[in-house]
């Protein structure tokens, strides 16, 4: 149904109840029957309202899917900030935000899967047994640690992933070095 405003328009510059009734619920023929028309005849244009040129932006939209607005601030906004590269960064917001696909949150999901861990098959997969607590990972910040990589104090494996993240913030002198780990896990 390709159509353009202008077809509901009448000469006298209102809107054509009928034909947006035909084409449109009613409901939203009920909106937009509200939205005010200039007397003088423009041109159509594209507008996004959410941005201050008019274009549209993903920023923007992503801040309209998540009911934001411009002065909000999001949690975790400083994993941007780290000069690490682009998939890392990924990597880390979904950390924070618990949004990994591990099983454990993919069973939370509604996913009905195996949630048992398929490294040590000894635990529900979750972030802190998966890249902290399982056997392997525990080996892996071991040998960091004893190859002076990182250091115990700077990386509590006791935490889960976004107090992981929000401690490594606070020390970002080994943020770059634990993010590999994780990434590498």
């Amino acid at each position: 149904m390709d159509s353009r405003i202008s077809e509901f328009i009448l000469p006298s510059r209102c809107w054509d109840i009928p034909k947006l009734k035909q084409r449109l619920p009613h409901h939203i023929v009920d909106i937009v029957s509200n939205i005010p028309l200039h007397i003088d005849p423009f041109k159509d244009e594209w507008c996004w309202s959410l941005t201050r040129n008019g274009m549209f932006s993903t920023k923007s939209a992503t801040w309209m899917c998540h009911d934001l607005d411009r002065t909000s601030t999001w949690e975790g906004k400083w994993i941007w900030k780290i000069n690490l590269p682009p998939k890392i960064k990924i990597f880390l917001w979904q950390i924070y935000h618990n949004s990994l696909p591990i099983r454990g949150t993919l069973l939370r999901r509604g996913m009905h899967i195996d949630v048992t861990c398929l490294l040590c098959q000894g635990d529900i997969e979750s972030f802190d047994h998966l890249y902290i607590q399982c056997p392997c990972p525990k080996n892996i910040w071991a040998l960091a640690h004893s190859h002076q990589w990182i250091t115990r104090t700077a990386f509590p494996t006791d935490m889960d992933g976004r107090r992981i993240l929000s401690f490594l913030h606070s020390s970002l002198s080994t943020t770059m070095q634990a993010s590999y780990l994780l990434w590498s896990i």
